[in-house]
């Protein structure tokens, strides 16, 4: 297989595809790295961004111009014009106490689901306007304690939960109270 290793994705903990390229979640490089794909022997890195914001970055999704990274140290979701590769752009950040060390995110619509490792809860989270993130509701449960990854299918959250060793499926029918 080939490789398309960089300083800039140290400690790499998430993937996501679209199009030619991958974006990647860097932990120690608390940021996003943009990689070209088009060629699949011989991947190349082509941007990259970082800030206190995704500090210790665990997760990412992408849905059309914007990648959507999860930090695990500020707790947050960071979204990223990704419109030009070569340049990813931070444009907004929001940080709940439902999102605690955030290790899933999945998106479908308007919305980005994510799921707080720490906080055992999944914010939901409305992208309609990258620039202005913010959380329309949330649930906590013993059954999503320390939840590791997420997706989003129709109506429903599939959450692969550590804490108890199997899956969670929450309704999200209602973006505001999710059950």
């Amino acid at each position: 297989g080939s490789t398309g290793a960089s300083a800039n994705m140290n400690q790499a903990m998430s993937v996501a595809v679209s199009g030619n390229y991958a974006y990647v979640a860097s932990c120690t490089s608390d940021g996003l790295a943009v990689v070209d794909i088009s060629n699949p022997a011989s991947p190349t890195e082509v941007g990259f961004v970082s800030s206190a914001n995704m500090d210790c970055a665990q997760a990412v999704a992408v849905s059309g111009n914007y990648a959507y990274v999860g930090s695990g140290t500020s707790d947050s979701i960071t979204s990223i014009d990704i419109s030009n590769p070569a340049a990813p752009v931070e444009v907004d950040s929001l940080s709940t106490a439902n999102m605690d060390w955030p290790r899933g995110i999945a998106v479908s619509g308007n919305y980005a689901y994510v799921g707080g490792w720490a906080s055992g809860s999944l914010a939901v989270v409305d992208i309609s306007n990258p620039a202005a993130l913010s959380e329309v509701g949330s649930v906590s449960t013993a059954n999503l304690a320390a939840v590791r990854n997420i997706a989003v299918q129709g109506n429903y959250v599939y959450a692969a939960v550590q804490g108890i060793n199997g899956l969670t499926i929450i309704d999200v029918t209602n973006p505001a109270a999710p059950s």
